[in-house]
């Protein structure tokens, strides 16, 4: 198997759920952040593309974003709260 890439859906609080995607000898680790907090901040923790979405929006509309981030990246692996 080839190097995984890992999409990992959380708030700011959910850093732990990096570490499951690194033990995943993973390539790439793109995370989700749901909510307020620094994007910024996800590059220290190995974290290669971070992408942001208010927790305002809707159930559909978390849905559609979702599914293009899967249909886009091809993920190996989802991790979530």
């Amino acid at each position: 198997m080839g190097m995984a890439k890992v999409l990992v859906i959380g708030s700011i609080n959910d850093l732990g759920l990096i570490g499951l995607a690194q033990k995943l000898e993973s390539s790439e680790i793109h995370y989700l952040l749901l909510g307020a907090g620094d994007a910024s901040q996800l590059g220290k923790y190995g974290v290669t593309k971070a992408y942001v979405l208010s927790t305002q929006v809707d159930e559909a509309s978390f849905s559609e974003t979702l599914v293009d981030l899967i249909n886009v990246n091809n993920y190996s692996a989802i991790a979530s709260q």
